[in-house]
């Protein structure tokens, strides 16, 4: 049986084509999808998708119920709202699983995805960008960093990916490289990085170069679609793991 629960403007409607039994809910409603999923006697859920950050900061997000989950919270970064609510959710005997078990044929192994091999500059950003990106990602203010001729152009933060990459071409022009990578103790339960075919279209209007993600730990989702727009665009896309410099070979040899 599968039971869908959807915040309201935040998922695909086409999704309940495939639940037995679903319902909409504002973000602020949690206390209401718990119940919801009480009623349906489900024991087991996971969090799929993304809310956007603007949306879980506008004025009348926070009623009581939910401020008082946060009274012992070290501050309202979107993960830690997130855990506040799954941590409340799980006292009512519902599980908050970690959805990256369902998921392990989106995940890339190790190397160039794409036709080609990694241009010097872009592996130069590549290796410049990478630990900012895990600082940032750390830091929990943002997993992507775009950069170009080794210098920062833009830092991910509330606006998320896709909006920075555009920010990034804006400043940077063209040629720019984007580095998405996993926090060091990544919740899978919470945030589940990854990237897709509106990545890379968003790369080509941006005017990129190449992306990198981390290896094992981004999911690419609409990977066959993606790659072939980014060949077709001279994008180049690598995975690669979090200690390893850039001297693998074109995956294809």
């Amino acid at each position: 049986t599968c039971i869908v629960a959807g915040i309201q403007n935040e998922f695909d409607e086409g999704i309940t084509e495939q639940a037995d039994s679903y319902a909409c809910f504002e973000v602020k409603d949690f206390l209401k999808l718990v119940s919801f999923f009480k009623k349906k006697d489900v024991h087991q859920i996971i969090f799929a998708g993304k809310i956007r950050h603007r949306n879980m900061y506008s004025k009348d997000t926070f009623p009581l119920p939910l401020s008082s989950l946060l009274e012992g919270t070290e501050n309202r970064n979107p993960d830690e709202i997130a855990r506040a609510v799954f941590n409340y959710i799980e006292s009512q005997g519902i599980e908050v699983m970690d959805p990256s078990r369902f998921l392990s044929d989106f995940f890339c192994e190790q190397g160039v995805l794409t036709k080609g091999k990694i241009s010097p500059a872009a592996k130069e950003d590549v290796d410049y960008g990478w630990p900012l990106a895990k600082q940032m990602a750390d830091l929990e203010i943002g997993q992507t960093v775009i950069v170009k001729d080794k210098a920062v152009v833009a830092v991910e933060a509330m606006e998320g990916t896709d909006e920075a990459i555009i920010r990034g071409g804006l400043l940077g022009g063209e040629g720019c490289v984007v580095v998405k990578v996993a926090r060091t103790r990544q919740d899978a339960r919470i945030d589940q990085p990854a990237v897709g075919l509106k990545t890379v279209q968003n790369l080509k209007k941006a005017g990129c170069s190449a992306l990198c993600i981390e290896a094992d730990k981004v999911l690419f989702m609409n990977k066959d679609k993606a790659l072939k727009l980014a060949e077709q665009s001279g994008i180049t896309i690598i995975s690669r793991k979090m200690d390893t410099s850039l001297f693998f070979m074109n995956k294809s040899g």
